[in-house]
């Protein structure tokens, strides 16, 4: 993927790691392949979404949703690891899809409370959207996949996700 191959990537985790048969959760595909994939539904005329996966490679496998952390932390993780991800896949799928989703059910963090009583991650994918959007073009629509918990309010009686239900760039 990108620009990382079997020399460079992280290794996911096994049972027992010298037999790849016990990879304990999957991987990412090539983009070579996902642009195959892609192109064999649209030449069957079938209408394409996007739907990265983020995968936690840890021992028990915990949910993505969980993962968290402080404003600060969010903020590094987006911009080191959170937005090249979803960007190299804008990129990628470029004139490619007809729907885009800019994450999916990452509870962990949309409920993180800044400084200011915002949500700095929500901000952040206000943000990606917009420059998803600036990819993909107006035709493509761009959502987030919420898991049914983020639709309730955290602590506080905060809805962090109203930020980015409203924001323009997001169907």
């Amino acid at each position: 993927v990108s620009s990382y191959d079997r020399n460079n990537a992280h290794a996911i985790a096994r049972k027992n790691s010298y037999d790849p048969s016990t990879i304990r959760y999957g991987g990412t595909m090539p983009d070579e392949e996902v642009l195959k994939f892609v192109n064999a539904l649209k030449e069957q005329g079938k209408k394409v979404a996007f739907y990265p996966f983020l995968m936690v490679d840890n021992e028990n496998k915990d949910w993505r949703g969980y993962i968290t952390g402080s404003a600060e932390q969010v903020e590094m993780f987006y911009t080191n690891q959170y937005q090249p991800f979803v960007m190299h896949y804008a990129f990628l799928l470029r004139g490619k899809v007809d729907m885009f989703y800019i994450g999916s059910e990452l509870e962990g963090l949309t409920v993180i409370k800044g400084e200011e009583r915002n949500f700095p991650f929500v901000n952040n994918l206000c943000g990606l959207a917009a420059n998803v959007r600036s990819i993909v073009g107006e035709k493509v629509q761009i959502s987030y996949a919420a898991n049914w918990s983020e639709y309730l309010h955290c602590k506080g009686g905060y809805r962090p996700l109203d930020t980015l239900w409203s924001d323009q760039n997001i169907n």
